[in-house]
């Protein structure tokens, strides 16, 4: 009796490592194709950079509607949870010529 039980006990282990390593071959997958989109082109990296570090290039504006929440409800950020940043990526360097500063304060072009 006690053979039988190991017996079923062994086979129900192996059916479940056997979902593991399905699992894992899938994942493994997806990651390897995220490895080649990374190594083929900026594509992949900007759009990881915009949906998870809220990048945003220089000749965009960025819009952020917020629900006002109702009464009684829950926010969807709530006060103490962290909402991904949004950062702006630097802009194109400035013109070679400056502007001239403007006079100071107190000056006698006042």
């Amino acid at each position: 009796y006690s053979v039988w039980l190991r017996a079923w006990e062994v086979d129900r282990r192996l059916g479940a490592q056997k979902e593991s390593n399905q699992a894992l071959e899938r994942r493994n997958l997806a990651l390897g194709a995220e490895v080649r989109d990374l190594k083929q082109g900026y594509d992949a990296i900007e759009e990881r950079a915009r949906y998870e570090l809220g990048f945003v290039k220089a000749d965009e504006v960025f819009f952020q509607v917020v629900d006002v929440p109702k009464a009684g409800v829950a926010p969807a950020f709530p006060a103490t949870s962290t909402a991904p940043p949004t950062v702006a990526l630097p802009e194109k360097p400035a013109a070679k010529h400056a502007a001239k500063p403007s006079a100071k304060p107190g000056s006698k072009g006042d």
